[in-house]
């Protein structure tokens, strides 16, 4: 079956809820000829190919993006709960969901707090969305807090070259940060005083018989996973408040839930098919590669799977947005609401990422 409506270009669109109902229409599975995959727009086709066993995160053939095979870049993203499946996906699963438990939320919120002050004091422009969730994250791992900034754009720059259709400066610049971001987690985690995520990621992974190379490079993944997720709800609740001129009157909390289910900030992702399979009564090859569109709603309350669903359902959901209120919280009470551009909210290029470009502060306060 053919379609016209274009999943990945609706993620920059003004609307890109009506190309996701176009193509949830027909209840099934949506053969792309453009993209040469099938679109699963339909929230019940969203769920059966995310809680399935017939389906995979990364192909069998190249799990690894060829231009970072061989690359610590590479290493780092071979080892990621998020590209594993199977027995060893299972057990770095465990662990990473219960040292994100054994961390007191109070901490959590200290972190967060503490970043949206840092970030709006190192980067007042539209780098900040970006960098908020690496200070948070930093924190919480124990880098000291005069390497913070450089470890935030360190973050940023090996987030650039695992995004989609990154060319080749972003690869190159993200290689580099990769070898980088080794070395300063290589130092945290063998510090005595770590940071309490890191203590607990340490504890967990060790009773899960894990070694310190998949600790490493899962600690460096989460700076990747929060780098656009987090930047999107921060940009895209700013922007609905600044429309709605009500952010006085809502609470940070709900204005954030309310933007998540609207405008999720991750709107797809990707799977493989690991055999032939059958998903709503479409004939799906082993190997083909299915587009599932996370922001695909299910009724008025929103997506079915903003932070995805079933065994790869993100751990880091209430890390994610506590990061996101203390940032707009920051901003708002620092600079009010934004005076959005005339000719509309610019997003982002990007194949799966929401992401608005705002500047969040005053041109004439970062001139002061």
């Amino acid at each position: 079956m053919t379609t016209s409506p274009d999943p990945i270009r609706a993620v920059t669109a003004e609307r890109p809820e009506l190309t996701y109902a176009a193509l949830a229409s027909s209840g099934s599975l949506v053969w792309s000829d453009h993209h040469r995959m099938w679109i699963a727009a339909h929230p019940d086709v969203v769920r059966t190919v995310l809680e399935g066993t017939d389906f995979l995160v990364r192909p069998r053939v190249g799990r690894v993006p060829e231009p970072l095979a061989g690359t610590r870049a590479g290493e780092i993203f071979g080892r990621l709960v998020r590209m594993n499946d199977g027995h060893e996906h299972a057990r770095m699963k465990r662990a990473i969901s219960s040292a994100f438990d054994a961390v007191d939320p109070v901490t959590v919120r200290d972190a967060a707090r503490y970043a949206a002050k840092q970030g709006v004091s190192q980067t007042q422009d539209e780098r900040y969305p970006f960098m908020v969730s690496a200070f948070a994250l930093g924190a919480l791992y124990g880098v000291p807090e005069d390497a913070q900034l450089g470890f935030a754009m360190l973050a940023s720059d090996f987030a650039g070259c695992l995004a989609p259709g990154a060319g080749d400066v972003e690869i190159a610049a993200g290689i580099r940060a990769a070898e980088d971001l080794w070395s300063v987690m290589s130092d945290v985690v063998a510090e005595d005083l770590a940071g309490p995520l890191v203590e607990a990621m340490r504890t967990a992974f060790a009773r899960e018989g894990l070694g310190h190379g998949a600790l490493i490079a899962n600690l460096i993944g989460f700076t990747f996973q929060a780098h656009d997720a987090v930047a999107g709800l921060i940009g895209s609740t700013i922007v609905r408040l600044s429309r709605a001129s009500t952010a006085p009157d809502i609470p940070i909390a709900r204005a954030i839930r309310t933007t998540l289910a609207a405008e999720p900030p991750i709107q797809n992702t990707r799977r493989f098919a690991a055999r032939d399979t059958v998903v709503a009564g479409q004939q799906v090859k082993a190997g083909d590669a299915v587009l599932v569109v996370l922001a695909a709603g299910s009724d008025q309350t929103g997506p079915a799977c903003p932070f995805g669903r079933g065994r790869h359902e993100c751990p880091g959901a209430s890390l994610a947005l506590t990061i996101a209120e203390e940032a707009v919280g920051e901003v708002v009470r620092r600079w009010g609401l934004l005076t959005l551009p005339e000719g509309g909210v610019t997003y982002r290029p990007s194949a799966n990422a929401r992401i608005p470009m705002l500047d969040v502060a005053p041109s004439r306060e970062r001139m002061l």
